[in-house]
């Protein structure tokens, strides 16, 4: 947003607020001078201000440069202990072409002659971040109407769409560092009876839990279900079971009556509704896929099929979305349908798997995840790969570690679970016969090869690797 200032050219020229309100004729929202002006003498007047200000605003939402930059000179400055006002501010401006172009150091000493009262700072903040939206969604609108004005084989209309949906996310991100910026600062009573609310209900709960059911009665004693507002990573290797988790969390979940919002980026919906339709029936998906039916099991899938669509469930397949995209969809199903649980599957496929810039987009992924799960108050559940380096260690147990891009993964995460399944080692290990082996050593290993391989037909290991709860 800042770049997008800079590229209207917009200078302070005014020595007055009176003067600022009447001649930048250019911009569109003229009161953010008056707003800013009057937000940074308020805080050279009392320093305190900053405490309640600096998490709502960022110093490149201002709508002046040389404001931007006294912002950022009152933080460095109070972040060190030294008072920030006119004289002390007074010496990081010397050289500054702009702040001597509207009156130098008078302006400063203006500036606090200007004060509001403490009380207002975050009112004030809160109108220039929304101006500054409104300016981004003004560049944003231009943007969007140049390309369309342009009939090109190498820009088409789903290009354009997907654009202004990223744009549109960034707009709303700039509110309060990508939180909610319009939820209001609540007193420690009224948090702790939030939390002594949700208490009492996870005590009244079947189960005692703190949140909806995973399914899997160890694990939901372990982290108390899927709980509202947290993020968690499921990781594991190929075929490690982390769909079939996926899948189990959306049955458990729509069961109960709550709202579920799948993005399926590896699995057709319509593989995903054979994987529950097998979970109702007990019809494998391999014989319905495949039409080896009889009369009962096709009545049964005629039953079944009958239940799904009693489930508020949304199915999205929509290959190689972008973090801003999925999460601007979510956003407008939970509006017409209240979500209970979010399931991602899986990050690494969202916006490119093996160009470069899945190095930025996989942890902006994770971030957006992350921060959707606590605007929206909703669990939110995302699928992860881990590295093939795993495969090479005699314990191939994964750890958060191992996550693809963990260092973001593992910072956003409040939980990480880890899925590991010893049948689809064990099933890539047949014995093959050793130099000089005898008949009877060799079937001997080959034997307990065969049994192990039965005794772990269908089991995995559920690894709680990380539970900030």
């Amino acid at each position: 947003m800042f770049d997008g200032a800079q590229r209207k050219s917009r200078n302070l020229r005014p020595r007055s607020v009176a003067q600022l309100r009447d001649d930048d004729s250019q911009n569109p929202y003229p009161i953010d001078g008056v707003c800013e002006q009057s937000l940074l003498g308020g805080l050279m007047r009392n320093n305190a201000g900053l405490g309640m200000v600096r998490d709502i605003i960022k110093p490149e939402q201002f709508g002046y440069a040389v404001h931007a930059r006294i912002f950022e000179a009152m933080l460095h400055l109070v972040d060190r202990g030294v008072q920030a006002n006119p004289a002390t501010l007074k010496g990081y401006f010397e050289q500054d072409a702009a702040l001597t172009e509207i009156g130098g150091g008078k302006y400063l000493t203006l500036l606090a002659e200007s004060a509001i009262t403490l009380i207002n700072s975050p009112g004030y903040a809160a109108m220039i971040v929304e101006l500054a939206q409104r300016r981004e969604l003004m560049m944003a609108a231009e943007d969007l109407h140049d390309r369309a004005s342009r009939l090109s084989l190498d820009d088409p209309v789903s290009g354009q769409i997907e654009f202004f949906s990223e744009a549109l996310a960034r707009v709303e991100q700039q509110g309060a560092f990508g939180e909610n910026r319009s939820k209001p600062y609540r007193g420690l009573a009224e948090v702790t009876d939030e939390a002594l609310a949700r208490a009492q209900r996870a005590y009244q709960s079947e189960g005692k839990l703190a949140g909806i059911s995973i399914g899997i009665e160890a694990l939901d004693k372990r982290i108390g279900g899927w709980i509202p507002g947290n993020f968690t990573i499921i990781g594991g290797r190929p075929s490690s079971g982390k769909s079939a988790m996926a899948v189990t969390a959306i049955y458990h979940a729509a069961r109960a009556g709550h709202g579920v919002y799948f993005w399926s980026g590896e699995m057709p919906a319509r593989i995903v509704s054979n994987r529950l339709l097998a979970i109702l029936t007990g019809i494998s998906v391999a014989k319905q896929t495949r039409g080896e039916l009889d009369g009962p099991e096709w009545d049964q899938l005629i039953g079944a099929r009958q239940a799904l669509a009693d489930w508020s469930v949304v199915i999205d397949d929509q290959s190689n979305a972008t973090p801003g995209m999925l999460r601007q969809r979510i956003k407008g199903v939970h509006k017409k349908m209240p979500l209970g649980l979010i399931v991602v599957d899986y990050l690494q496929l969202m916006g490119g798997e093996n160009s470069d810039e899945s190095k930025e987009t996989v942890p902006a992924a994770s971030r957006a995840m992350r921060l959707l799960a606590k605007e929206l108050d909703v669990p939110v559940v995302a699928l992860s790969q881990v590295k093939r380096e795993v495969d090479l260690r005699d314990d191939k147990r994964p750890h958060q570690a191992d996550l693809l891009w963990s260092g973001a993964l593992e910072a956003d995460a409040h939980t990480i679970l880890m899925v590991y399944r010893e049948n689809y080692y064990l099933s890539r290990s047949r014995p093959q016969r050793k130099p000089f082996e005898d008949d009877e050593k060799f079937a001997k290993r080959h034997g307990q090869w065969s049994a192990a391989l039965e005794a772990s037909e269908g089991k995995a290991e559920l690894i709680v690797d990380k539970d900030r709860e």
